[in-house]
């Protein structure tokens, strides 16, 4: 998960080029704000070291949610949980609806 636009593309961009990003790019739909105000539900988080956008904003995130939750850290690229763990995303699934 990333905590906005704004920071995944300070992550992900040369030094030189932070100021401009800090400017001019908005996260209007930023998860570490909107989650401020999510409670009385469970939520997982899916995430891999080896994802593009950094691992330690999804653990930053799920430290402040005040909600039930777990996090799943899998091994694989963007996405792949699905398909690599159809097994254990199936518990994961059991948790949130049960």
């Amino acid at each position: 998960m990333m905590s906005s636009f704004t920071d995944v593309a300070l992550a992900t961009s040369p030094s030189e080029y932070h100021d401009a990003i800090k400017t001019y790019v908005t996260s209007p739909y930023s998860a570490k704000e909107d989650f401020k105000y999510v409670e009385n539900i469970k939520v997982l988080f899916i995430h891999s070291e080896e994802d593009f956008i950094p691992i330690e904003q999804a653990q930053a995130i799920y430290e402040d949610i005040k909600c039930v939750k777990k996090f799943w850290r899998y091994e694989g690229k963007h996405i792949e949980a699905l398909t690599k763990y159809p097994d254990i995303f199936a518990e994961y699934m059991n948790w949130i609806i049960n």
